[in-house]
């Protein structure tokens, strides 16, 4: 007589391909959020179902997240800093609760050689997780939020957050096709807010 054994796999919903389906969206005001990021948001296949509330993204029928507003709205930020030979300086101004614009500058050796202005999203799936960046003059931890921007050649991702001391912080980080062109999270130096005058 043969046995056989069968193994039943259960897969969270999310993990499991679903190519041709949408997930549903209610929008209470699209102006509060980036067109790319509502598209990605219908195909991010974690629910079936979202809402997006003023800063809440509402999770099928149980779960709530909020969008991360350590970026004031409307109010463009000044943060720089400096490692080695290189010195980088970024405006940000958060226009929605889903985009930042930036504008970006390296200097190496007081010339510039990196310049960039752009807007740049937050992923579909930013609830699931905050990344994690080190404050490099306390050595302590903090939480960040990856906006990222993609051109043909690069994906540019810009990490904020606040530091312990609830300091606006930010990091950049860029992938290239061109490697020569890449910015390594661990060459940025940890980007501090400069004081308004």
């Amino acid at each position: 007589m043969r046995s056989f054994l069968f193994i039943i796999i259960i897969l969270p919903s999310f993990l499991v391909a679903q190519t041709d389906t949408t997930a549903t969206l209610v929008i209470k005001d699209k102006t509060k959020y980036s067109a790319k990021f509502i598209n990605n948001l219908k195909f991010f296949h974690y629910s079936t179902n979202y809402q997006l509330l003023d800063s809440m993204l509402i999770i099928g029928q149980l779960d709530t997240a909020h969008f991360p507003t350590d970026l004031p709205l409307n109010s463009p930020r000044r943060l720089s800093g400096s490692s080695k030979n290189d010195r980088y300086e970024i405006t940000l101004s958060r226009i929605n609760y889903t985009t930042v614009y930036y504008s970006l500058a390296i200097y190496k050796s007081n010339k510039l050689s990196v310049s960039h202005k752009g807007y740049a999203d937050i992923a579909a799936g930013f609830f699931l997780g905050s990344e994690t960046d080190e404050d490099e003059k306390t050595g302590f931890s903090y939480g960040s939020t990856a906006y990222s921007s993609q051109t043909a050649d690069c994906i540019l991702s810009i990490r904020i957050g606040k530091n312990e001391l609830e300091k606006l912080c930010a990091k950049v980080v860029k992938h290239c096709k061109d490697k020569t062109k890449d910015i390594p999270l661990d060459d940025c130096p940890t980007l501090y807010e400069n004081k308004q005058p």
